[in-house]
Parts: C-alpha cells; structure tokens; sequence
C-alpha cells in the first residue's frame, strides 16, 4: 500500500462505544483510525511468510479524531494492528517516508497507533521525511503510540522548531512518542516541543530500550507526578 502525496485524508471521526448487556457486565468495544485503519485478522488465510508493507509518501493525514466511551480507541490520524498468529511468520512494515500528520486526536495515539508493526521512518532509500505534529492523546502518545514493535527513526520530526507545534499526551506519559514492549532506535531525527501530563515529555518507553545517535531530543516538557 502507499499513501502518496495526492492522498489528504482529514475532517474524519471513528467511533467507539462500551454497550451494557445486562447484570453480567458490559462488551467493551476497541479499536481506532479516525482517519486511515489498517487491520491485519486472526484469520488471515496468505500463504505462511508473507510480508505486508505500508509506505507513507507525501500524504496528509490531519483533523481526524477517534472518540471512545471507555478511553480505549487509538490512532487518531492513522491506526495499524496486527492480530495475526505469529506462527505463520508474517512480516509486517510500515515506513514513513515523507508527508505530515498532525491536528489528529485519540485517547492512545493522538496522531498514530502501531501494534506489531515495524517501523522505519524513514526508508534509507528516501530524501524527505514525515513531520508529527499538533496530535493530542488525553493517555499515552500524544505524537505517536508504538506497542509490541520496533521504531527505527533515521530522520524525520515528531513536534516542532517551538512550542506551537507540540504533540502533548495531557494524562499520561510520552506527549512526542510511547513505546511498549518494545524499541526506539534514533539514528537521526529531532524530538522537540512536545507535552506530557505526567512523564516523558519527549519519549516514554515502559518495557523497552532506547538507542540513539546523531538525533536531538529537546526542549519537551512533562511531569514526575
């Protein structure tokens, strides 16, 4: 799949309610992509190795919101899952490679959320970048949200050149970037200007591990409370 730079995708809105079904308790309904989803099934009948690949190029993707009743939709602009059984050994890829997402909001993942995805942003091969910002999470990830999964950042922006450009998650912690279970590798890039109601104004890694060189993480803003 690519998104490439005709593709704006905006003004969009995903809902997600919590539906009571009696004395027994209630069927919690989640998921996400107020303004691209894609959605990789249990059932997923390919033949065993195969990869899918998701190349972001030049789109826009912004003023999007994914609502939710019980806080659990994700992915205000863009939403990625993978609920296929690993033992079929499938690749999963999803590279950033230029374009912008921002405006977005959600309750995890204000501007995306990516669940056993692998993540390169953006492709060595590429010359520009994806720029993440204005995104707003009221839990973790204003920015971005990464869970069970590898973010290799060879350049790009997540957050701004001043503070009008900040990604913020204004409940939890990560208001650039969360990362879950997993790892962020910077090998160049700039995490500036983002906001977190509690830890990690910049980056919040919960389970993981952080590489870096030749990148900048600076100027973010969060709380120890």
């Amino acid at each position: 799949f690519d998104l490439n730079g005709k593709l704006q995708v905006y003004d969009n809105t995903c809902e997600c309610y919590q539906h009571d079904y009696g004395t027994s308790g209630y069927v919690k309904v989640t998921g996400g992509g107020g303004g691209v989803s894609f959605i990789a099934e249990s059932n997923c009948s390919l033949e065993e190795g195969s990869t899918f690949t998701l190349k972001m190029n030049g789109a826009k993707i912004h003023d999007n919101t994914a609502n939710a009743l019980t806080n659990d939709n994700r992915g205000g602009g863009l939403y990625m899952e993978n609920n296929v059984d690993p033992n079929k050994n499938y690749t999963f890829d999803l590279y950033l490679n230029s374009g912008e997402i921002y405006n977005n909001q959600a309750p995890v993942g204000g501007g995306l959320y990516v669940h056993k995805w692998e993540i390169t942003s953006p492709e060595a091969s590429s010359t520009e970048y994806v720029k993440i910002y204005k995104n707003t999470s009221t839990g973790r990830g204003g920015g971005m949200y990464v869970l069970d999964a590898d973010y290799v950042m060879n350049y790009g922006q997540i957050g701004g050149p001043d503070a009008t450009y900040k990604n913020e998650s204004t409940g939890k912690g990560g208001g650039g970037v969360c990362v879950e279970n997993g790892s962020l590798t910077m090998t160049g890039g700039n995490i500036c200007y983002n906001k977190a109601g509690t830890a990690g104004g910049g980056v919040y890694v919960k389970n993981g591990s952080v590489e870096m060189s030749n990148s900048n993480i600076s100027n973010n803003t969060g709380t120890s409370s």
